[in-house]
């Protein structure tokens, strides 16, 4: 894979045109009052298609970090009795993988991002290639489900298998053009950087948020002369990590500090306490007029971090 040394504008939607953004740098809270503990490498990448796939599903040669019961609190799982405050998502289905169990989610009914508001839509595109209000509507609730179910919280989402990302795809095909390649592009679903989440039958995000910045119609460059629904998004997902997670994570991306200085610096990676990484996704997805994926574009970012909150 060789780096594109260009990228172009977030609005080309189609894969002939895709490039990928990668912000390198991590935010990392302790707990929910949020006081920093950690700084990470920052950095960027403009990457091309060709041959990109290996690099979404991750490098990493370190053996994936198991987590033990006794490094969080056993939460209560997809009990809807119970679903918990997880910002614009709600339990969906237990999983187990190789890691443990979790809470898999999906949209809240109630969730604003799935309220139509026409102030967000460019209804002038829209008309221009024949897409209806109702259309977008569709759009709207297709891209705003799958942001929450799969974007930020799929199957593969903290994987470390290779092959996971084609896996995926192979699921998931049904919802993708059938003249779009997915498996060798980047940026459908998020996975690959993350350290293993934390199992404890909950959720492995302590919070989802996902809004709608906008609608509209543009011209296929697959298919010349037809057009596309495009739905913007801005998210937010806050990932639980325990401590050796955190600490393995921040040390694979300073390999320059040693465990013992990284806890001098960061005391409170030996409390026990679950630590939380912030991701801010940009995300687009590109509808056919069969409501089909057919192109995507995307930013996922992680602010810098101070150290322990000291300036």
């Amino acid at each position: 894979m060789t780096d594109s040394q260009s990228v172009v504008d977030s609005g080309d939607y189609e894969v002939d045109q895709y490039r990928r953004y990668l912000m390198g740098q991590t935010i990392i809270f302790k707990d929910s009052t949020y006081s920093l503990i950690g700084l990470s490498l920052a950095g960027m990448m403009a990457l091309g298609l060709t041959g990109c796939a290996a690099a979404l599903t991750g490098e990493s040669a370190a053996e994936p970090t198991i987590i033990s019961p006794s490094e969080a609190t056993v939460k209560i799982g997809c009990s809807m009795a119970n679903p918990g405050d997880y910002g614009d998502v709600i339990p969906l289905e237990d999983v187990t993988d190789e890691y443990g169990a979790y809470c898999h989610t999906t949209i809240d009914p109630d969730s604003d991002a799935l309220v139509y508001d026409a102030s967000k839509v460019d209804l002038s595109s829209l008309v221009e290639f024949g897409f209806t209000g109702e259309d977008a509507a569709n759009a709207q609730q297709n891209a705003v489900r799958f942001v929450a179910e799969e974007a930020l919280d799929s199957p593969i989402l903290d994987s470390k298998d290779p092959e996971a990302l084609n896996t995926w795809v192979e699921a998931n095909k049904s919802l993708f053009s059938g003249d779009w390649d997915v498996a060798a592009t980047s940026g459908v679903v998020y996975n690959g950087s993350l350290p293993v989440l934390i199992r404890d039958g909950g959720p492995r995000a302590e919070e989802i948020t996902v809004a709608v910045k906008e609608i509209f119609a543009k011209e296929s460059t697959l298919t010349p002369g037809y057009g596309i629904l495009v739905v913007k998004t801005e998210n937010v997902a806050k990932y639980r990590m325990s401590d050796e997670a955190a600490t393995e994570y921040m040390m694979s991306e300073d390999e320059s500090i040693t465990r013992e200085a990284l806890h001098a610096k960061s005391p409170d990676l030996v409390e026990g306490v679950e630590n939380i990484l912030i991701v801010v996704a940009n995300c687009g997805f590109g509808y056919d007029g069969k409501g089909k994926i057919s192109g995507n574009s995307y930013m996922y970012s992680q602010a810098p971090v101070t150290l322990n909150n000291n300036g």
